[in-house]
């Protein structure tokens, strides 16, 4: 990926807020946000009952320091990060440490996450067009994501987006079954 500086300005409720790749201060602090946001839902497992999946939230670093992977935030100057995303230009880079994922022109989103005082504003909603912008950018003719249904206002925006089942990608990890969408974007040139 090219090291630009991309921002998308959106405008909600009059106030301005960015989406612009993530700087080193902020990988702890968009760390602990997917931490408390993804430890807080309804049958999601604790921090205690799988360690090494959190462990991948505090090491967004590591994550950025990948191949064709950007960690994007929402930011504005009142509230500071109000969320964010983890962006892979390329599917092969995704890992979800289950299934492969070495499809061709597929980019991939994971983690997205934001403040639960700040939602209902367009936040996630926005970073995720910004990445279905990213991966028609690059040619590529597809997004892929995973949902748990845990995750149902994020599953039901990803639908209104446009997203459809992936059943080829489904997996369980640790009892949890964990559902594969994708959105197709024809071909475009990058």
């Amino acid at each position: 990926m090219t090291s630009r500086l991309v921002i998308h300005i959106f405008v909600d409720m009059g106030v301005e807020f960015y989406i612009r790749k993530a700087k080193d201060k902020e990988y702890a602090i968009l760390g602990e946000l997917i931490i408390k946001v993804y430890s807080s839902l309804d049958g999601f497992p604790s921090v205690s009952d799988n360690p090494d999946y959190y462990e991948t939230f505090s090491n967004l670093q590591k994550l950025a320091q990948q191949k064709d992977t950007e960690i994007l935030v929402t930011v504005n100057k009142r509230e500071g990060i109000l969320g964010g995303v983890v962006f892979y230009g390329q599917a092969k880079y995704y890992g979800s440490g289950v299934i492969e994922t070495n499809y061709k022109k597929t980019s991939g989103i994971r983690l997205l996450a934001v403040k639960p005082e700040v939602r209902k504003r367009g936040i996630a909603k926005a970073l995720t067009l910004d990445c279905i912008q990213r991966t028609m950018a690059l040619g590529h003719t597809q997004l892929m994501l995973h949902t748990t249904t845990s995750m149902k206002v994020a599953w039901k925006m990803y639908e209104k987006l446009g997203f459809t089942r992936w059943e080829d990608i489904d997996f369980e990890l640790n009892g949890m079954m964990i559902y594969g969408f994708k959105k197709n974007l024809g071909e475009h040139r990058g």
